[in-house]
């Protein structure tokens, strides 16, 4: 019989010894766990850092160039403007120099006939004059 208890308690030690190892193994695969956990935690907590600093830089970036295309789109404004303005310039001026060529022969038109008249009512006076 005492061979069975001593075979009883070799079992039941071998048996304990195995939880215990197993245990051990647990704890040991939690503590591995849980660092992984926290090594992930710190990576996502950097990738969201990373995700609102490209968010921010994004904003940023979207309305500058929401800016420079108002610029550019008010410069394509202006110098259509700028364009319609100068043809408008040009016609105007062009419009004046024509109405300068016209006074100036509606001028000359009027001393010439004006020259004519006199002449004639000078030649009226004389005879007039001779008579």
């Amino acid at each position: 019989m005492a061979a069975t208890s001593d075979e009883a308690l070799e079992e039941l030690l071998s048996t304990f010894d195995q939880i215990h190892n197993e245990f051990k193994d647990g704890i040991a695969e939690i503590q591995s766990l849980k660092s992984n956990c926290n090594a992930e935690t710190k990576k996502r907590e950097a990738l969201e850092s990373i995700v609102y600093t490209l968010q921010s830089e994004n904003e940023r970036l979207t309305k500058l160039y929401t800016e420079s295309l108002h610029k550019f789109a008010a410069q394509i404004e202006l110098r259509a403007n700028y364009r319609s303005l100068k043809e408008e310039f040009k016609r105007v001026n062009d419009e004046l120099s024509q109405k300068e060529i016209e006074y100036k022969n509606a001028v000359e038109w009027l001393k010439q006939d004006h020259m004519t008249k006199i002449a004639d009512l000078e030649s009226q006076i004389r005879r007039v004059a001779i008579l």
